[in-house]
């Protein structure tokens, strides 16, 4: 190749085309300044020209001919330089990477930008696009094909056994089970018992358990205790509800006596179905409750107890209001 210095020599009195093609022409596989194109890993090199940067570059692509003609194809590993590697070249060494056939999600042909599902893909770094989707889908399918060689061996081997013959025959059990069943009636058969419905589950249950949040009686008490009041309240109420719901309905009647007729242990039971309580309210209760929002400087609990919703002692609010009122007990009297 000429020189430079041969080229300006005063000895030369004119450049050939030739000589001005091989002044100009750049190296071999290197890209022209300004070139605004990928070139894969080169932001990592550096303290060379823009030129001699992708000629270097140049010589990791195994499609071109100087990789070919130096013998530089590299070999592929699994640390960290050998990725960079697979992914200078462009792609990985895949052996099972279907070809798309339009159902097919996983391919041989990612694009980039598809924003789906790749099985690894996030612990897999340092690469671009498509060499580390070539390298997980590859590891995927080559793993889930080796599933199912080891299920098939199995079941092969286990079909290779003969199968197990029952000791006692099918009636003679169900004889024994007859005549337990006939002398020992209250003998569980099984070799657990199911639960009974006010039994409380094992600590760490997260089903719904009901009137366990809703009320005081999950407060102050572990779980085993909470959860077993609470079933039995919930129960009992059932059954009452079921008791009353045939019978026939009495809508009271008030009127200005000084008696109050309400027997004492249905005043109890009447006192503890009110809403708000003269206990009160528990903290987080998410309802309307009159006057709260004029209270201040209290907890939830003080300031819901100091409401006359929650301190008067009568069966209703408006009971209370009616002797505030007018200074008199109201009698209930039925009205069929």
């Amino acid at each position: 190749m000429t020189s430079t210095l041969d080229l300006i020599s005063p000895s030369r009195h004119i450049m050939t085309k030739e000589d001005r093609v091989a002044f100009a022409r750049p190296k071999e596989g290197s890209e022209v300044p300004g070139y605004r194109g990928y070139i894969p890993q080169l932001k990592y090199h550096d303290a060379l020209t823009y030129g001699n940067g992708t000629h270097e570059m140049s010589k990791l692509r195994p499609s071109h001919p100087i990789s070919a003609s130096l013998g530089r194809c590299p070999t592929f590993g699994t640390d960290a330089s050998d990725r960079l590697t697979r992914s200078a070249m462009g792609g990985y060494p895949h052996r099972s990477l279907p070809v798309s056939n339009g159902n097919n999600r996983l391919t041989e042909d990612m694009k980039p930008g598809y924003t789906g599902y790749i099985p690894g893909g996030r612990f897999i770094f340092g690469g671009t696009y498509k060499s580390e989707c070539d390298e997980c889908i590859d590891k995927f399918l080559t793993s889930k094909g080796n599933h199912n060689d080891q299920q098939g061996s199995l079941i092969n081997t286990v079909s290779g056994y003969t199968k197990l013959q029952p000791i006692i025959g099918e009636g003679q059990v169900i004889r024994k089970l007859n005549h337990l069943q006939d002398y020992r009636p209250n003998c569980p058969i099984l070799i657990e018992d199911k639960r009974g419905k006010t039994e409380a589950p094992m600590p760490g249950y997260l089903g719904y358990v009901p009137r366990e949040r809703v009320t005081d009686l999950g407060l102050g008490a572990r779980y085993h205790v909470t959860t077993e009041r609470s079933l039995d309240d919930f129960y009992r109420s059932t059954r009452i509800h079921n008791h009353r719901v045939h019978q026939p309905v009495n809508i009271p009647a008030l009127t200005a006596t000084s008696d109050f007729p309400t027997p004492a242990a249905n005043r109890e039971e009447t006192l503890r179905n009110r809403l708000y309580k003269q206990k009160g309210m528990i903290p987080k209760y998410t309802g309307y409750l009159p006057h709260e929002r004029f209270q201040f400087g209290k907890t939830y609990g003080d300031t819901s107890r100091s409401l006359s919703i929650c301190y008067h002692d009568q069966p209703s609010y408006g009971i209370h209001k009616y002797i505030e009122r007018s200074g008199t007990v109201p009698c209930m009297k039925t009205v069929a």
